[in-house]
C-alpha cells in the first residue's frame, strides 16, 4: 500500500495487515492502528497526531525523522525499528518492545516509559526530557552522548548499559542502579 505524501484523518485500521506499507511524508490525525500488523512499514518523515498504535506490530519498521504527538504506542512491538531523528512528544511507550531499536538523535518529551524494553537499543545523541522512566530495561543498551533531564526515573537498572558521555540532569531518581 502506497500512501506517500498522503493525509488521513479519523480513519480506523484496527487489526489491519499492512506489511511494508509506505506512509513516508504522510500526515495522520486521529487514526487508529490498534492491534495492526505493520511490520517493515515506512513512516519516514511522517507526522502523526492523536494516533493510536496500541498493540501494533511495528517490528523492523522505519520511522526516521517521524514526529509523534499525543500518540499511544503502549504494548506495541517496535523491536529492531529505526527511529533515528524521531520527535516523540506526549507519547505513551508503556510496555513497548524497543529491543534492538535505533533512536539516534531522537527527541523525547513528556514521554511515559513504564516497563519498556530497551534491551540492546542504540540511543546515541538523544534527549529525553520531562518524562517518566519506570522499570525500563536497558540491558546491553548503548545510551551514548545523550541527555536525560527533568525526568522521574524509578526502578531502573543501568548495569551493563553503555552510558559514555550521557548526562543525567535535574532528575528525580528512586532505586536507580549503575553498578
Amino acid at each position: 500500500m502506497d500512501l506517500r505524501d498522503g493525509s488521513l484523518n479519523s480513519v480506523k485500521f484496527n487489526s489491519a495487515e499492512l506489511f511494508a506499507a509506505d506512509l513516508t511524508n504522510s500526515k495522520l490525525k486521529k487514526v487508529s492502528f490498534e492491534g495492526a500488523f505493520l511490520k517493515k512499514i515506512l513512516f519516514n518523515r511522517a507526522y502523526l497526531h492523536k494516533v493510536s498504535l496500541k498493540l501494533a506490530k511495528l517490528a523492523e519498521s522505519s520511522m526516521v525523522r517521524v514526529t509523534l504527538k499525543a500518540v499511544d504506542l503502549s504494548r506495541a512491538d517496535l523491536s529492531r525499528a529505526n527511529l533515528s531523528g524521531a520527535r516523540l512528544i506526549n507519547v505513551d511507550l508503556s510496555n513497548v518492545d524497543l529491543s534492538n531499536a535505533i533512536l539516534d538523535n531522537a527527541y523525547l518529551e513528556n514521554v511515559t516509559m513504564i516497563n519498556t524494553n530497551c534491551s540492546k537499543a542504540h540511543i546515541y545523541n538523544a534527549t529525553i526530557k520531562n518524562s517518566v522512566i519506570k522499570g525500563v530495561k536497558f540491558d546491553e543498551a548503548k545510551l551514548i552522548d545523550s541527555i536525560i533531564t527533568e525526568s522521574d526515573i524509578k526502578d531502573v537498572n543501568f548495569r551493563n548499559t553503555d552510558l559514555r558521555g550521557t548526562k543525567l540532569k535535574k532528575n528525580k531518581t528512586t532505586n536507580v542502579k549503575f553498578k
